[in-house]
């Protein structure tokens, strides 16, 4: 096929950078290692999602320059499909932010501003309400001095009863006070106690993942709410992650790993170089 011919053929971009790339027996794995270009940008180039893939028109065409050199064909025509393509349809290149979301900075500016107004009625209401709530005023007209110790048998629970004095009892408070330092002995190995089995129950919660490659793939992995981390493996290499909560996996070829989580194996489906995404548990 002749520059002028895909040109001005049917064929979109996508299917025929894939088609070329099979008829060469390459899996994206080989693309990215070439062009660096990561294997799920590769396929949204492949299914023609060029609003996925870049920013901008110098970033996408970039993209499909790299992936045309990597198939070793001439990236002109290639590019000058996208161009005609993107002209007949008056397609802009795509833009991330406010237009994009269909958010003007007008009105981001109101929202920011009702948040904020909202975040300060609920830090003064509470001051407020306290202030003018009837609550219970002191009385500093009584100035009876009170002598002597309060008995330790009295109930201060209700407040209605009255309350009596008697004289000092060194030996009552003596008891009294070794009767409360046992108590609290008891709260704190309670406390222990409970303490250990939380951690262990934790420990024991925990999620155990180990990954061994069978064949070369790239591999993104994200563990609970960490920045993800991307790698390369050969046969034979193993990774291994703990999580708290879950991992999030993307593979760049979905036979490419053995995947265990708690000792136990995860099957896959898919072909061989076929974008995966997994959640586990």
């Amino acid at each position: 096929m002749n520059d002028q011919t895909f040109v001005n053929s049917n064929d979109s971009i996508g299917e025929f950078l894939k088609s070329e790339r099979e008829k060469q027996g390459l899996d994206l794995n080989d693309i990215f290692h070439i062009t660096k270009i990561r294997p799920n940008i590769l396929e949204y180039i492949e299914s023609d999602q060029f609003d996925r893939v870049s920013t901008s028109d110098i970033f996408l065409i970039s993209f499909l320059k790299s992936y045309a050199k990597a198939l070793k064909l001439d990236p002109e025509p290639v590019i000058k499909k996208y161009q005609t393509a993107a002209t007949k349809s008056n397609v802009q290149p795509p833009k991330r932010g406010f237009v994009k979301q269909g958010v003007s900075p007008q009105l981001l500016v109101i929202g920011l501003v009702i948040i904020l107004l909202i975040c300060f009625i609920i830090m003064i209401v509470p001051s407020v309400k306290k202030s003018f709530s009837p609550g219970k005023k002191e009385d500093h007209s009584k100035t009876d001095v009170l002598f002597g110790e309060l008995d330790n048998n009295v109930d201060f629970s209700y407040h209605n009863k009255p309350v009596t004095f008697t004289e000092h009892h060194p030996v009552s408070k003596t008891v009294q006070s070794t009767s409360n330092s046992i108590d609290l002995k008891k709260k704190d190995n309670d406390l222990q106690q409970t303490q250990q089995v939380d951690s262990v129950q934790r420990i024991a919660e925990k999620y155990s993942l180990r990954l061994r490659a069978i064949e070369k793939t790239w591999l993104k992995i994200t563990v609970d709410d960490q920045p993800p981390n991307e790698f390369m493996l050969k046969p034979g290499d193993v990774l291994s992650k703990e999580a708290d909560n879950e991992f999030q996996l993307l593979l760049g070829n979905a036979t490419g790993l053995e995947i265990y989580l708690n000792n136990e194996p995860v099957k896959i489906s898919g072909r061989p170089g076929q974008v995966k995404t997994l959640k586990l548990p």
